[in-house]
Formats: C-alpha cells, sequence, structure tokens
C-alpha cells in the first residue's frame, strides 16, 4: 500500500514539473524581445539611419556612452542573385551587449567594410533587413548620415514637424 502510493506521488511530482519546464520553455519565447528598442536592450537593432555604399555601409545607433561596433553581430544570409556568379546576401544587424552607460550622447555611427568585416568578396548585391525608425531627428550638429549626404548633394535634409503635446 505504501509503495503504491509512493509511486502515485512520484508521478504527480514528475507530472508537475514536466508541466513546469513545458510552460516555461513557451512563455520565455513568448516574452523575448525580438527587437533592440534602445541602447539597453539586445535584440535586432531598429536603425536611427542607414547608408549603403558598394563596399561598405554606415548605421547611426541609439547610444548611452558604450555602444561601439563590438556591441553588435552582422548576420549574413545569401540567396540567389541576379545571376549565378552574383549572389545577393541579406544583412541583419543584432545588439549583443545592452549600453548601461549613462552618458546622454544620442547616436553613434558605426561602419562595416563588406570585404574585411563580413568576408563579402567578388560580384555581389546586398541588402539590410533591419527597421530604420522614420522619426529619427538628428542633434543640430550636421553630422548626421542625412546631414552628411545632403551637404555633399548640396540639399537640405527637410525638418520634420515636431509633434505637438
Amino acid at each position: 500500500m505504501r509503495r503504491g502510493l509512493r509511486l502515485k506521488r512520484e508521478k504527480m511530482l514528475f507530472g508537475s514539473m514536466a508541466y513546469i519546464v513545458v510552460f516555461g520553455l513557451f512563455c520565455t519565447g513568448a516574452f523575448a524581445q525580438p527587437y533592440s528598442l534602445g541602447p539597453g536592450q539586445k535584440g535586432e537593432e531598429i536603425l536611427d539611419e542607414l547608408l549603403l555604399g558598394n563596399s561598405m555601409f554606415w548605421v547611426t545607433v541609439g547610444s548611452s556612452g558604450c555602444t561601439g561596433k563590438g556591441s553588435f553581430r552582422v548576420d549574413v544570409g545569401r540567396q540567389e542573385g541576379a545571376s549565378p556568379a552574383a549572389p545577393h546576401y541579406t544583412l541583419t544587424i543584432h545588439r549583443v551587449a545592452s549600453d548601461e552607460c549613462k552618458a546622454m550622447i544620442g547616436g553613434v555611427v558605426i561602419s562595416w567594410d563588406l570585404e574585411k568585416d563580413l568576408g563579402l568578396k567578388g560580384s555581389f548585391t546586398y541588402s539590410v533587413r533591419n527597421r530604420v525608425y522614420s522619426v529619427y531627428q538628428p542633434l543640430d550638429d550636421g553630422e548626421s548620415l542625412s546631414a552628411i549626404v545632403a551637404r555633399r548633394l548640396g540639399v537640405g535634409v527637410p525638418q520634420k514637424p515636431k509633434p505637438r503635446p
């Protein structure tokens, strides 16, 4: 009799533990942050600005003072390209280190060389998968990517209307 009761308790305990483990696995995935919404969060980075070149690309990302190139990982996905000799690569920038510094510097420009940093050589096309904020308003120091490009092209950067409170 005692042995039967003990086996019943063990089965209930094992069943409860299995339920907790499975529930924990599903809930962790459901509440995980897929995007980095700021320098203090990890995940796929939502960019402030993005500029693509034929051998490099530049991004402006949020920073609290300690964000650098090492704060990110660039995933490279290879796909069929316009021709068999020219594949297409899709790049995704992930923040892997949160910026916990307390300086309020706003944004920082980071660049990647396609060959040196990512190993992409030869003839290819590429795109960046990350989202880009439409409401990014750089400081009026003229050093944002859009201000530099506009100055080089001799055009003004359109000012977005500020939202009313």
